[in-house]
């Protein structure tokens, strides 16, 4: 499921964030929301140090451990972001793999 902007992602119930889009904050050990469909039974709910519910910048610091999996499905399903038409392209030695 796609989702396209914040105020989208905020609207879904909470059973269907899981597998929702991704949002510019999320990483492999981090998602911005809680993703989990049942908040209320993970250790870490309320706990202000890492549940997105209490956390001001409503970031979750202790995902499922199969969000990581879920994370890399979700970033290989994402459609590309269409390069700029002014940016410059990239050369050899901007690629910091040899």
């Amino acid at each position: 499921m796609a989702v396209s902007g914040r105020a989208e992602w905020e609207a879904l119930p909470q059973s269907k964030r899981r597998d929702a889009g991704l949002q510019p904050e999320d990483a492999e050990d981090r998602t911005y929301g809680c993703r989990a469909s049942s908040p209320e039974a993970c250790g870490k709910h309320g706990m202000p140090a890492c549940c997105a519910f209490v956390r001001t910048d409503g970031i979750c610091l202790a995902p499922r451990r199969s969000w990581a999996k879920l994370y890399r499905k979700l970033l290989a399903d994402a459609e590309p972001v269409p390069e700029s038409a002014d940016a410059e392209p990239l050369t050899e030695s901007d690629n910091p793999d040899p």
